[in-house]
């Protein structure tokens, strides 16, 4: 049973084709700023196993994401470019990485893979596996996200509790239940204010109220842990906040009992196991408001048209209007949940706090999902979004047969003039999220550095980018090469000021 309730749904985006919806009504991109074509890449044959450094066969359909067994420690580096000087401290990631070939592509066991900076020189690599007790159904598969909080560094899933790690080291320390939590699940997408204060929740499977809201202060102590009782057990896998308000997402992603005993059947058999939610629109849709200090009496529902959201962009307050930013799928596990089909649109809903009212538009026809803001504006009104893109623009014509989309970018939305700019990557690399960081002394919104990891498709290996979020374009300012592969993962954040033991 925990191999069917720990599952983590990966953003459909690096597995998908993106298909254009209607042209948006409200976001127009002027046409001197759309992207050019990127050059094409040439993609090669299959990788052989001789051909890999790890002695590991990567098929091109799998698009980098078979996972790797071997943890490693690397100190020395090939660095391209320049790395800012005020980088010190640590760029950490997870992802899900079996080490059983019978799981699911998404029920892997976490790793981490970080990188430590100091003085914008990189000091040392490593990669390590989250490791809870496989035999405790709460620990869950700790595979989702990185959270630096209160001094500590956390690992996140899906399911289970928060998982400390060391910074230093990347080792697991062990389950972290913050004192007066009342389920052991916490989100794997916590929010964190200006004050270092941080929100969250946890969701449950078996029974009600399959929802409660946590707000922690600055010291990771408990605040607020407040029931929030919904008719049935959902995939709640993200939400939003803003500087006074809390949004849920009660979407139509039911949990099967039916479908979780199937997988743990599989799972004793050696196959392939599902993950045991399903699709079922007819149970609708909504968005759910309540003052942080509020109680479940308080939430003022809104009801929206079925879909799927994963992950949230932003959320502000605008007079009596709360406005949420998302990206969203019209639909999500519609043939079962292997499939990752449907894309994922910016979208902007606008709640009226006073007459009940929502609206919902779609901002742009580009298929998103990892949407990254500087995180000193979360809950705030903001500008800027950066996101990862998939679409076919450019693709070899002789790649077709491909699952995967060979071209992707990093886009940069800025939400007040509606133009956008884009940081293409030709087929030849795959990019994983990548993460925000603010430079030391800026002063405007857009004023910071994306790190993320980058697989080149011809050489096996991955290398760490630095781009430039105020100047985005064709080039990055540096790339720290490791020499090894990094799988395609989910989530990660910088750690400022750690040093590697």
């Amino acid at each position: 049973m925990r191999l069917a309730l720990s599952a983590f749904m990966l953003s459909p985006l690096l597995l998908s084709s993106a298909r254009a919806g209607s042209p948006p009504t409200a976001f127009q991109i002027p046409p001197n700023l759309l992207s050019t074509r990127p050059t094409k890449g040439r993609l090669g044959q299959s990788l052989r196993m001789s051909d890999h450094p790890d002695n590991e066969s990567i098929r091109l359909e799998q698009a980098n994401f078979s996972p790797i067994q071997a943890e490693r420690t690397i100190e020395k580096f090939r660095v391209e470019g320049r790395i800012p000087r005020e980088l010190t401290g640590l760029y950490v990631r997870n992802g899900a990485n079996a080490k059983h070939p019978s799981r699911h592509l998404f029920l892997g066991e976490g790793m981490l893979h970080g990188i430590w900076l100091h003085k914008g020189q990189p000091v040392r690599y490593c990669n390590r596996f989250v490791t809870t007790d496989e035999n405790d159904l709460a620990a869950g598969f700790s595979n989702v996200s990185v959270m630096a909080y209160a001094q500590r560094l956390f690992s996140l899933g899906e399911f289970g509790p928060a998982v400390e790690i060391d910074p230093k080291t990347l080792q697991t320390v062990g389950k972290f239940l913050f004192a007066g939590q009342r389920t052991n699940n916490f989100t794997a997408h916590p929010k964190k204010d200006v004050n270092g204060e941080l929100f969250g929740f946890g969701y449950e499977l078996m029974q009600q109220p399959f929802l409660t809201y946590m707000h922690l202060n600055k010291d990771a102590q408990l605040i607020k842990n407040e029931p929030i009782t919904l008719d049935a057990a959902k995939m709640i896998h993200d939400f939003a906040m803003t500087s006074n308000h809390i949004i849920f997402m009660d979407l139509p992603i039911v949990f099967d009992a039916t479908l979780a005993a199937a997988a743990m059947l599989d799972h004793l058999l050696g196959k392939k196991a599902s993950m045991p939610f399903r699709w079922q629109p007819t149970q609708g849709a909504r968005l759910g408001v309540m003052s942080k200090a509020g109680t479940q009496a308080d939430v003022q529902w809104f009801d929206i048209e079925p879909c799927f959201i994963f992950h949230t962009v932003n959320a502000f307050e605008q007079d009596d209007q709360i406005v949420l930013d998302v990206v969203r799928h019209a639909t999500m596990f519609a043939a079962g949940t292997d499939d990752y089909s449907e894309p994922a649109f910016l979208t902007r809903y606008v709640m009226d706090l006073q007459t009940g009212q929502v609206t919902q538009t779609q901002l742009d026809q580009i298929a998103t999902d990892f949407p990254q803001i500087n995180p000193l504006y979360v809950g705030k009104p903001y500008r800027y979004a950066y996101c990862l893109t998939t679409n076919r623009e450019g693709q070899d014509a002789s790649l077709a047969p491909c699952a995967e989309p060979q071209s992707t970018s990093l886009i940069k939305y800025d939400l007040k003039t509606g133009q956008h700019k884009k940081f293409l990557f030709t087929s030849r690399y795959i990019p994983s999220e990548f993460s925000f960081v603010p430079k030391q002394q800026s002063r405007v919104e857009d004023d910071g550095y994306l790190m993320g990891y980058v697989f080149d498709r011809h050489q096996a290996t991955s290398a760490l980018w630095i781009i430039d979020t105020r100047y985005l374009c064709e080039y990055s300012l540096a790339k720290i090469h490791l020499g090894v592969r990094v799988p395609n993962g989910f989530h990660g954040t910088w750690m400022a000021d750690v040093s590697a033991a």
